[in-house]
């Protein structure tokens, strides 16, 4: 292969593994949001109980 061929080659590895790291990362930011929010609701339905009880 000539080196401008191994140049691309390298390019376009580089560029899917960045791809996948970022697809990587935001699937993992969405499910710490959903988390997140059901973790919220939980202590707002908490904080509910505890003023319904007194």
């Amino acid at each position: 292969m000539t080196p401008a061929a191994w140049t691309t080659f390298w390019a376009i590895l580089i560029t899917a593994a960045i791809t996948g790291f970022g697809i990587l990362a935001l699937v993992v930011t969405l499910r710490g949001l959903q988390d997140v929010r059901t973790m919220l609701r939980r202590m707002q339905e908490q904080d509910l109980a505890a003023k319904s009880k007194e």
